[in-house]
């Protein structure tokens, strides 16, 4: 059990969203126009949600076989008690993640209507599906991160082959994988680790 506890449990998120940034990245640098983001922004959701309602069933299961933690569920607390503590701990963190994540996309889609010869829309998609898989707080850092990125990649086009178009996938993709390398130290460089939740 404490195999499943301190190893599988704290790595299988790390190893689902590797997974599906790897696919992401092969697709789009590839095949850019034939990636369907609806489905895999539907996993990420589930995902999520999931592991919530998972973890949230474990700790229950733990508190369960201690004499001591035991006194901290029904009947001797009411259910409330865990259903705060659950929430706190790991339903928190997945809801402040989807709807930041969602004004993100919406963000996206009104740049994409206002800019429509600038970057295609499918890459708000993108935008937010890496804005899913990097999780909070690390989002923070990933939002300001892919548009400078995306400043840097549109003037290097511009100096090396004269072109002129913002390519927004790109700087999505390596803002999500400097955060899948450096993300915590990040948070860590620039305060922020008191939005860990």
């Amino acid at each position: 059990m404490n195999f499943f506890l301190n190893v599988v449990l704290p790595w299988l998120p790390v190893v689902f969203f590797a997974g599906i940034f790897l696919y992401v990245a092969v697709r789009y640098l590839w095949y850019p126009r034939r990636i369907r983001y609806v489905p895999l922004i539907a996993g990420v959701v589930s995902f999520r949600i999931f592991y919530a309602i998972f973890l949230s069933g474990t700790q229950y299961y733990v508190w369960l076989q201690n004499e001591f933690t035991k006194l901290l569920l029904p009947p001797y607390q009411p259910i409330s008690y865990f259903l705060f503590y659950s929430w706190g701990r790991f339903w928190l963190n997945a809801m402040i993640i989807l709807g930041v994540s969602l004004v993100f996309w919406l963000f996206l889609r009104s740049l994409a209507v206002w800019k429509k010869d600038s970057f295609r829309k499918s890459e708000a998609g993108l935008g937010l599906l890496m804005a899913l898989i990097v999780g909070w707080p690390h989002v923070v850092i990933f939002v300001p991160l892919s548009f400078v990125l995306a400043a840097i990649i549109s003037l290097a086009r511009l100096i090396f082959f004269g072109k002129s178009s913002v390519t927004l996938g790109t700087s999505f993709l390596l803002a999500a994988l400097i955060l899948f390398v450096w993300g915590d130290g990040l948070i860590e460089l620039f305060n922020l680790g008191v939005l860990r939740i």
